[in-house]
């Protein structure tokens, strides 16, 4: 089995995209055959691709300082964040049984602390 370098085929996926954005994942897996790309590694580069340039947006608007001070210079944390907390209000199904199962681990956090 021939060796290749570690993330040389995400690499030439990005690269690909760049300059071909809207080709479908099976034309960029044709394209770049000799990486041994697959069409579910395209869909997961341009999936994670697309979520990163929309926290960016999103930074964006909220100016170059966030709530809770956040920096846009740390922008890949905040959008990791704020997705995370909007993983909670749906998994919770909505904002009040969030904050009642982040009250709840507020206080099993404190109690491990002391």
């Amino acid at each position: 089995m021939a060796s290749r370098k570690f993330g040389a085929a995400s690499k030439a996926v990005r690269e690909y995209l760049s300059h071909n954005p809207e080709a479908s994942p099976k034309e960029v897996a044709s394209a770049l055959v000799r990486y041994k790309v697959t069409p579910n590694l395209v869909s997961n580069i341009k999936s994670r691709t697309k979520r990163s340039l929309a926290a960016s947006e999103l930074i964006g608007e909220v100016g170059s300082q966030g709530e809770g001070g956040v920096a846009v210079g740390h922008h890949t944390k905040f959008a990791v964040q704020l997705l995370t907390a909007a993983k909670l209000l749906q998994e919770c199904n909505g904002l009040k049984s969030a904050r009642a199962m982040l009250e709840l681990a507020a206080q099993i956090l404190q109690h491990r602390l002391s």
